[in-house]
């Protein structure tokens, strides 16, 4: 699985609501199948949050956006991870 991520965002509301937005390219010449991203949250060290977004389907070259959000859920960083077929 050859990807692409780019245009990562992620950010905290006033209350507590994180949310992670970004764009994930299908780098390679065939289709990606049950595309899921995953999104984990971190406080510090601290593990505070999991959370995915399922995309389905990118076809070869073809771009596709992920939101993530996560209520209550205060975050200083985080990571993504693509997992697909």
């Amino acid at each position: 699985m050859s990807i692409e991520i780019s245009g990562l965002n992620g950010t905290c509301s006033n209350d507590g609501d994180a949310k992670v937005v970004g764009l994930v390219t299908n780098k390679d010449s065939a289709p990606l199948r049950n595309v899921t991203i995953e999104v984990t949250m971190f406080d510090g060290d601290t593990l505070v949050g999991v959370s995915e977004d399922y995309i389905d389907n990118i076809p070869p070259g073809a771009r596709r956006a992920f939101e993530v959000t996560e209520w209550d859920c205060w975050m200083s960083r985080f990571e993504v991870q693509v997992y697909g077929e």
